[in-house]
């Protein structure tokens, strides 16, 4: 292990900092404070869902719908709850020994400070897992770089991490399942992606998607209906003399066709 790095600059001061704040503000601010959070948040995940439906008509994208409910549920819910508990905590806290709840303040600033570098790391660690994906995960993807595995620090955010990687891969499980419909892709791009791999050249595929027009264009009720037990059509157009394609152009089409219309 080398020198104090950029880091463990960052760690140690940071951490500092936290723990002045919190002993200055004593632990019960700090501790209602971590509640308002945690209720704001499971609020606003709870009830945008709902709160999306009627307001679906508004917005073009659902997305931006699904965003914009989130954070203004949070928002709101924050400020609602911080201004029903404020006389509460003020009244609590002048009740409470002064240098008890510093002292606790402090020490609850520290731990604060820790969960707070581990919920980045977790959050480093599942990017790879739910951005790249399980299949392009290999044993080097999320290897630490040499600046974190040679700073002090290391071992206190991968313990901390370690501890809330189970909460936080939870969590995004769950924003995963919300999201699939809004973020699920467009019908036709999988079928280019599709095509792509069962066609062995791109020409084939652009022959493929031509088949299909034409097939529009003579019966539109039966594209895409390969699986039924009516066949299709079999247009009847000229190739040589309208679509420019080659001879060979020509008897790859006539062959998807065949394939199309089985």
């Amino acid at each position: 292990m080398s020198n104090i790095n950029t880091l463990d600059l960052v760690f140690f001061i940071t951490t500092f900092l936290i723990v002045i704040v919190a002993t200055y503000r004593g632990l019960i601010k700090e501790f209602f404070s971590v509640i308002n959070w945690t209720v704001a948040f499971t609020i606003s995940y709870l009830l945008s869902p709902f709160l999306s439906k009627f307001l679906v008509n508004y917005f073009d994208g659902k997305l931006i719908l699904n965003v914009s409910v989130r954070i203004g549920l949070f928002i709101i819910s924050f400020i609602v709850f911080m201004l029903l508990t404020s006389r509460f905590v003020e009244d609590l806290t002048f009740s409470f020994n002064v240098y008890i709840n510093k002292l606790f303040g402090a020490f609850f600033g520290f731990f604060k400070s820790i969960l707070i570098f581990g919920l980045i790391y977790s959050l480093y660690n599942c990017f790879f897992d739910y951005a790249l994906g399980q299949k392009l995960i290999t044993k080097n993807t999320r290897k630490m770089p040499l600046w974190y595995t040679n700073s002090y620090s290391s071992s206190i955010i991968d313990f901390a991490g370690d501890t809330v990687d189970p909460v936080v891969k939870g969590f995004i499980g769950f924003l995963k399942i919300n999201y699939s419909e809004v973020l699920k892709p467009d019908n036709k791009i999988e079928k280019k992606i599709e095509n792509k791999f069962k066609y062995n050249s791109l020409k084939e595929v652009e022959i493929y998607d031509s088949a299909n027009t034409h097939l529009q264009q003579q019966n539109p009720s039966d594209v895409d209906k390969t699986t039924t037990d009516q066949p299709k059509a079999k247009p009847n157009f000229n190739l040589k003399n309208d679509s420019g394609y080659d001879k060979k152009d020509i008897e790859k089409l006539q062959k998807l066709i065949e394939i199309i219309n089985k």
